[in-house]
């Protein structure tokens, strides 16, 4: 008898886990888009960084945008690349410290060269989008850049 009910116990866990983890997921998919990205909200419902530009504004900044990413792609994987070696090097047994100092200076390097890249990026969409929040006349608050009340990263 006590077999049937832990059974009924087990079950009853694996249902209330398997809803918990089906509202995350739905939870989560709310702060996409539409289009199942988390982009510039050009699908709409979204009240976010993109909510009021017109469309021509919406795909000048999907394009410029997925020039930034396609731009930075090979450093972004360069960046990944040198941080598994990282942890492979300081994951052995006996770690060489000077491979692993050797490492993180290339992994600064690059994570410099994607900040100006950034930066970049960030200067050329305030300088598209001057009316927006965090373009040149920017007094405050969450801009261009910020984890703020938008759609996406800019």
């Amino acid at each position: 008898m006590k077999r049937i009910r832990m059974r009924h116990v087990v079950v009853l866990l694996a249902a209330i886990a398997m809803v918990g983890i089906g509202t995350s997921a739905m939870a989560y998919r709310g702060w996409m888009n539409s289009e199942g990205g988390y982009g510039d909200c050009s699908g709409g419902g979204c009240d976010g960084v993109a909510a009021d530009l017109t469309e021509e504004q919406r795909t000048q900044l999907r394009e410029s945008r997925q020039a930034f990413f396609e731009d930075t792609e090979a450093l972004r994987d360069q960046l990944r690349d040198k941080a598994d070696e990282l942890h492979t090097v300081l994951a052995a047994d006996s770690v060489d410290a000077a491979a692993a100092a050797e490492l993180q200076t290339e992994i600064s390097g690059i994570k410099a060269e994607l900040d100006q890249k950034r930066l970049a990026h960030r200067i050329e969409m305030q300088q598209l989008f001057p009316e927006r929040e965090g373009g040149p006349r920017y007094k405050g608050g969450r801009g261009f850049g910020r984890r703020g009340g938008g759609c996406g990263r800019w």
